[in-house]
C-alpha cells in the first residue's frame, strides 16, 4: 500500500483521476493510451497476440482493483449497506484468537466463509487466498489480523470479482489460474486444462493464439502470483482480433463515458488535453505533420504536449526529408538529368545548412576536362552552375580522401570561399565532389543527411556515366571507336535537317577496303581488326573538324561532311583518305598494302531519306571498284537506275517461270558440211508490262545471285523436255547445249537434277552438252574437278565457253575434263580485218586438236570468217550468218528439210 500511495503522490495527473474513482480513470487512461499509440504508429495493425495480452492485462488490473476494493470494504469498522449482488464480499467473519466466528457480513457464501475460517492457520501471512469448495469451483478470501488477535476473513463475491468474463466478444475466452495452474474462473467450460497447458507452453493448438499476462500480488496480499489466459477459438482468431479492432472506438467512448459520469470535476482538466493529443495524433498519422498542441498546464500532459510538439517538428522535418530524398531517388531511376538532379540536391543542402554556401560538383561526359558545379549561398537568389577546371590529378586527389577533403590550395570553386570537399565516389570511381563552404561542424543529423545526399549523388552521377556508358556502346563501334550503324543514322539523320542547296551541301563518302578478306583469311580476325583500326585512325586524320565517321559493317566506313558546297571538298577529302590508306600497313611483323574504294554522293535536299543518300554512295563506290579500285567516284543517277532495275530483276524473275514468261529458243551449230548437229538453248524472258527483258541484263543479275540455281534447273528440266520431243517427232542425234554458270557447278543438287531429269525424259547423256566458263579455271578446286568428272561419266559433252578472254591456264585446260572448246565471238568478229584476231582462232583449233577437243566458232556473221574458219578446219560453226535463236517449232521444220537457208546477216 506505501509503494502505491507514493507512485500516486508522485504524479499529479494520477493523484487527480485515481483520486476520484481508480477504477474509472484506469480504463480511460489505458483506452486512450492504446489508441493513441495506435494512431502515431501509423498503420502498425495490432496482432492478435497484442490484443489478447492487452485483453489479459485489462481483466488482472481490473480484478486486482476489485481485489482492493473487496479489501477496503473488509477494513471497513462496520458492514456496508446494500445488497449482496452490488457489495465486493459476499460474506465476512471475524474470528478472536481462540478460534469463535462472529458473521460480520452474512450472505450465501457465509457457510463456506465459516468453514473456511477454521482452516486458516492463526500465524499464516497471506492476506489472499484460494479455497476450493465443494463443486471444484474456487474461492477467493481475503485475510486481514486483528489487533486483538483475531482475524477477519472476507469472501470475495464471484460475480463482483469477476464480472465480466461472460460478457467477452464471441469468438474471446478468459481464464485466470493461480500460481499452481488451478483454474480461479474461466469464460467457458472446459477451457481450464487448455489455459493451463497454454501458460506453461506445452502445446498449442493449431491455428490458436492466445495472450498471458501475470497479476503481482505479493506486494499487496502477500500471496503468489495469479495468471490471466486469454485466447480466440481456432475458426475465430482473426475474427476476434477484427472484432476488437472495430470495438475499440465503442470501448473508449463508452470508458470516456464512465469517466465523465463518475469525475466530472476533472471533464476539463483531464479529458481536454487528452483529446488535444489524440486529435494531435490523428493529424500526424494523418500526414499533417504541422500540427501543433498548444497545452500549458504544468503537469504531465503539459511535459506530453511538449514532446508531441517536438516529435511533431521532427517527423515533419524527416517526412519533408524523405520526400525530398525519395524525389530525387525517382529522377534517377527515371534517368533524368544530371543537371536537374544536383539543383535538387544543392536545394536541400541549402535547407539543411541555411547559412553555409554549398556545392555539387560532377563530371558531364566520358571525356571531360572539366566540372560542372551547382552552387548556392545565402547571397544567391538561386542557383548557379559553374565551369571549374579539374586536371585529373586533382579528382584523384579528392577521390581518394577517406571523408572531407578542405579545398584550399586544391581547387578554387566559383562562389565558394574556403570549405571542404566530400568525394563523389561509386564503384571505385570518383564522379565528382560535394562541397561546403566555411563554417562550424554541422550537427549529427545534419551531417546524416549530407552524407544521404552525396550517396544519391554519386549514385547519380554513376547512373548517368553508366548511360552515357551504354549510349556510347550502343551508337559506336568498339573495334575502331567509330560510329556504328545506328550511330551512324542518328547522325546522318542530324546532318541531313540542315541539308540544302549550294554551299550547305552534304557530302556522304562510303569506302570499302579492297581485298580486306585476304589480311582475314591470311592472318586472322584479331590482325584484321588490328587492320581496320588502323584505318579508322587514318580516316579520322584525314576528317575536317565538322565531319563525322562511321563504321557500320565489316570493312566499310562511312563519312559524313557537311557544308560540303559544289563537291570539290568532298572530292579532296576522298582523295586524301585514299593517299593515306595506300600507305602500308605495319600488321605485327608484316607490311600489308590496303586500299579502297570510295564512293561520293551530294544531297541538297534535307528531305532526302538517309538509306537513299547512303545507296547512292554505296553505288558509286561500286563503281569505283569496278574501275579497278583504290580510287573514288561519283554518284551518277544511272547508277541508281541501274540498281533499281536490278531490284526489279531480283523481285520479278523468280515469279517469271510460274507466269510463263521465260521461254527457250534454240540457235543451230552447223558442221563444216551444212548440217545442223547441235542447238544451244537460250533463254528469253519477255515480261507483260515491260516486254523482252535483255539476256545479258537478267542472266547477270541471276548469276550474281542464288536465282540462277531456280532459273537453271528450270532451263534443264525445259531443255530436256524439248529434246525429247524431237526424238519423238523422228529428229534423232540433235545435241542440245545449255549455259552452266560457276554457282550451278558449285551446287550439290547439279549432278541430281541431271540424272533424274535425263531419266525422267528418257535421255542420255550425250544427248545433253553443257557450257561452261573460263572463270572455272581460275577458280578452280577439288570439288569442281569432281563434279565435272562426274558430270563427264554421265556421258555428257562439257564444253569450255568464251574461250581465250579470261585467264585460261594450260596446265589447267589439259587437267579439265573438257570435250569441246568454244571460240569466243570477240575473236571471230575481227576476223577478216585483223591478222591477229585469225592467227588466235587458228592457235585455238590447233591446240584443240592436239588436246582431242572439238571447236565451236561462235558468232558467225560473215562469209569471209566462214571461209576463214572453213579452211581452219573449225568443227562446229554458229552465228547469224546461219540463223538467228529459232523458237523448237522452226528449228524442227529446218531439220525436216534437211538444209539451212540462205546466210543473212540480219539478226
Amino acid at each position: 500500500m506505501s509503494s502505491s500511495h507514493a507512485r500516486l503522490r508522485g504524479s499529479r495527473v494520477g493523484l487527480r483521476v485515481l483520486g476520484l474513482f481508480v477504477l474509472a480513470a484506469a480504463a480511460p487512461l489505458l483506452a486512450l493510451a492504446l489508441l493513441a499509440q495506435q494512431v502515431i504508429d501509423d498503420a502498425l495493425a495490432r496482432s492478435n497476440a497484442e490484443i489478447l495480452a492487452s485483453t489479459a492485462k485489462a481483466s488482472s488490473l481490473q480484478t486486482l482493483d476489485r481485489l482492493r476494493l473487496a479489501r477496503q470494504s473488509l477494513l471497513a469498522s462496520a458492514p456496508a449497506a446494500g445488497s449482496a449482488d452490488a457489495h465486493p464480499l459476499g460474506a465476512a467473519v471475524d474470528t478472536d484468537a481462540r478460534g469463535r466466528a462472529v458473521v460480520r457480513r452474512d450472505g450465501p457464501g457465509a457457510a463456506r466463509l465459516l468453514t473456511a475460517a477454521r482452516g486458516v492457520a492463526a500465524g499464516a501471512q497471506a492476506r489472499l487466498l484460494i479455497v476450493p469448495d465443494s463443486t471444484g469451483a474456487a474461492d477467493v478470501v481475503l485475510r486481514q489480523p486483528l489487533e486483538d488477535g483475531g482475524v477477519r476473513l472476507g469472501l470475495v463475491a464471484r460475480d463482483f470479482l469477476w464480472d465480466g468474463f461472460d460478457e467477452l466478444p464471441a469468438g474471446l475466452w478468459m481464464c485466470a489460474l493461480d500460481d499452481q495452474g488451478r483454474p480461479l474462473q474461466c469464460s467457458h467450460p472446459g477451457l481450464a486444462e487448455r489455459a493451463a497447458h497454454l501458460l506453461a507452453g506445452r502445446g498449442v493448438a493449431t491455428g490458436a493464439q492466445h495472450g498471458a499476462r501475470g497479476l503481482f500480488l505479493a506486494a499487496d496480499f502477500g500471496a503468489p502470483d495469479w495468471h490471466f489466459v486469454a485466447g480466440f477459438d481456432d475458426d475465430r482468431a482473426d475474427a476476434a482480433a477484427h472484432s476488437l479492432r472495430r470495438q475499440l472506438p465503442l470501448a473508449g467512448a463508452a470508458v470516456l463515458l464512465l469517466a465523465l459520469l463518475l469525475t466530472m470535476v476533472q471533464l476539463r482538466r483531464t479529458m481536454t488535453p487528452l483529446l488535444a493529443l489524440t486529435h494531435g495524433a490523428q493529424q500526424v498519422a494523418q500526414r499533417r505533420t504541422g500540427t501543433r498542441l498548444a497545452i500549458t498546464s504544468q503537469d504531465e500532459f503539459g511535459e506530453l504536449a511538449g514532446a508531441f510538439n517536438h516529435m511533431a517538428e521532427r517527423i515533419e522535418a524527416q517526412f519533408a526529408e524523405l520526400e525530398t530524398l525519395a524525389a530525387i531517388d525517382r529522377e534517377i531511376v527515371d534517368g533524368a538529368d544530371l543537371a536537374t538532379i544536383g539543383v535538387q540536391i544543392v536545394r536541400q543542402l541549402q535547407r539543411v545548412l541555411p547559412q553555409r554556401a554549398v556545392a555539387l560538383a560532377y563530371l558531364p561526359n566520358l571525356d571531360a576536362r572539366h566540372l560542372v558545379g551547382i552552387v548556392a549561398a545565402p547571397t544567391l537568389p538561386d542557383t548557379r552552375s559553374h565551369r571549374i577546371a579539374a586536371e585529373p590529378e586533382v579528382l584523384a586527389r579528392i577521390g581518394a580522401a577517406p571523408g572531407w577533403l578542405p579545398l584550399d590550395g586544391v581547387l578554387e570553386v566559383p562562389g565558394l570561399a574556403g570549405g571542404a570537399a566530400l568525394p563523389l565516389r561509386r564503384r571505385d570511381r570518383c564522379h565528382g565532389f560535394l562541397a561546403l563552404g566555411a563554417g562550424p561542424t554541422p550537427d549529427e543529423d545534419a551531417q546524416r543527411q549530407i552524407h544521404e545526399l552525396r550517396n544519391r549523388a554519386a549514385i547519380a552521377a554513376g547512373a548517368a556515366e553508366r548511360e552515357r556508358s551504354l549510349v556510347h556502346a550502343a551508337r559506336h563501334d568498339p573495334v575502331t571507336g567509330l560510329l556504328n550503324r545506328h550511330g551512324l543514322d542518328d547522325a546522318l539523320q542530324q546532318a541531313l535537317a540542315s541539308a540544302g542547296p549550294g554551299a550547305n551541301q552534304l557530302a556522304v563518302l562510303f569506302v570499302d577496303l579492297d581485298r580486306f578478306k585476304s589480311i582475314n583469311d591470311s592472318r586472322g580476325h584479331a590482325v584484321g581488326d588490328q587492320a581496320l583500326r588502323q584505318a579508322a585512325e587514318r580516316l579520322r586524320d584525314c576528317l575536317p573538324e565538322q565531319a563525322e565517321a562511321a563504321r557500320p559493317a565489316g570493312d566499310e566506313f562511312v563519312v559524313l561532311l557537311p557544308r560540303a558546297g559544289d563537291g570539290r571538298a568532298a572530292t579532296a577529302l576522298a582523295q586524301a583518305i585514299n593517299d593515306s590508306l595506300a600507305q602500308p600497313m605495319l600488321l605485327g611483323d608484316t607490311l600489308f598494302f590496303v586500299r579502297a574504294s570510295i564512293g561520293v554522293a551530294l544531297c541538297d535536299d534535307a528531305r532526302a531519306g538517309g538509306e537513299a543518300v547512303l545507296r547512292q554512295a554505296d553505288q558509286a563506290m561500286y563503281q569505283a571498284k569496278r574501275a579497278g579500285g583504290g580510287r573514288y567516284a561519283l554518284f551518277d543517277p544511272q547508277l541508281d537506275r541501274q540498281a533499281r532495275r536490278r531490284a526489279w530483276i531480283e523481285a520479278e524473275l523468280p515469279l517469271a517461270a510460274e507466269r510463263g514468261e521465260l521461254r527457250l529458243v534454240y540457235q543451230p551449230r552447223l558442221a563444216c558440211d551444212g548440217r545442223i548437229v547441235s542447238v544451244e538453248a537460250l533463254l528469253r524472258w519477255r515480261h507483260p508490262e515491260h516486254g523482252e527483258c535483255p539476256p545479258g541484263e537478267f542472266i547477270a543479275v541471276a548469276e550474281q545471285s542464288t536465282l540462277i540455281e531456280h532459273v537453271g534447273r528450270w532451263v534443264i528440266e525445259q531443255a530436256c523436255r524439248q529434246a525429247r520431243a524431237w526424238r519423238d517427232a523422228g529428229i534423232d542425234g540433235l545435241r542440245v547445249a545449255i549455259n552452266l554458270s560457276a554457282r550451278q557447278i558449285a551446287s550439290d543438287r547439279l549432278l541430281h537434277d541431271l540424272q533424274s531429269t535425263l531419266a525422267r525424259h528418257g535421255l542420255l547423256g550425250a544427248d545433253l552438252e553443257v557450257e561452261i566458263t573460263e572463270s572455272l579455271l581460275v577458280e578452280q578446286t577439288d570439288s569442281t574437278m569432281a563434279r565435272l568428272r562426274a558430270l563427264r561419266r554421265l556421258g555428257l559433252t562439257i564444253a569450255l565457253d568464251d574461250f581465250g578472254t579470261g585467264y585460261s591456264s594450260m596446265s589447267y585446260l589439259r587437267s579439265l575434263p573438257i570435250d569441246v572448246l568454244k571460240i569466243d565471238r570477240a575473236f571471230v568478229r575481227d576476223i577478216g580485218h585483223d591478222n591477229s584476231a585469225l592467227a588466235v582462232a587458228r592457235a585455238i583449233v590447233a591446240l584443240a586438236s592436239s588436246l582431242g577437243m572439238r571447236t565451236v566458232a561462235e558468232g558467225v556473221e560473215t562469209a569471209q570468217q566462214l571461209e576463214a574458219l572453213h579452211d581452219l578446219r573449225c568443227d562446229e560453226l554458229q552465228g547469224y550468218l546461219f540463223s538467228p535463236p529459232l523458237e523448237a517449232g522452226a528449228i524442227a521444220e529446218r531439220l525436216r528439210a534437211g538444209a539451212i537457208p540462205e546466210p543473212t546477216l540480219s539478226p
